[in-house]
């Protein structure tokens, strides 16, 4: 299995061949949701989330989607609990009109909202202030209209801001509703040599 999340369009393309009800940004979207509340979720759970209902296993163009899903997953939890703050949303490349790169970018947001409640989570009341604060603002990203793009660069820029906000939310709302807890330091006799 690849390291590496597979490429936009192709996981995009993919999911159009087997009229699937989510975008590859979305689904990832789910995965880091579902893997934030849970780390110990299932890949079969949220394959049974994304793929149709009616997927046939045995058809060639199931079985490639459910591949590319696989790295997305399981890129997912590595970058999430990992210690190198790698972390990065699947979008489409910086060649695509910002505003599809922003579409994608809230899919991403609605994707996380959605794994989020289908992991359990009922209420963010138990969440810590800085994760629930993150988790509204996300969710205000995702439901939020077309951005306004009058100047390229500065519509750039703040995109790029966004979806820094976001990557490192979404790393941190993880530690925060299931840190990782490291293993105890033994006390060493240690014998110093004379």
């Amino acid at each position: 299995m690849s390291d590496k999340l597979p490429d936009f369009l192709v996981l995009e393309q993919a999911l159009e061949r087997i009229n699937a009800d989510h975008t590859a940004s979305e689904a990832q979207g789910m995965a880091c949701g579902m893997l934030a509340v849970n780390r110990e979720t299932r890949l079969l759970v949220w394959l049974k989330q994304v793929l149709p209902k009616q997927a046939d296993a045995q058809d060639v163009y199931v079985q490639e989607s459910a591949k590319l899903l696989t790295q997305v997953f399981e890129q997912a939890k590595k970058t999430l609990n990992g210690n190198d703050l790698s972390f990065e949303i699947l979008l489409p490349p910086d060649e695509f009109d910002l505003d599809e790169r922003v579409y994608c970018l809230q899919q991403w947001c609605q994707g996380v909202a959605f794994g989020v409640a289908a992991s359990g989570l009922k209420t963010l009341k138990d969440l810590k202030p800085a994760s629930k604060e993150w988790f509204e603002d996300m969710v205000k990203i995702g439901a939020s209209g077309e951005m306004d793009i009058t100047d390229e660069d500065e519509s750039e820029a703040a995109f790029e801001e966004l979806k820094a906000f976001l990557s490192t939310g979404i790393l941190m709302f993880n530690e925060e509703t299931q840190p990782i807890v490291g293993q105890p330091r033994q006390a060493h006799d240690e014998k110093t040599l004379h």
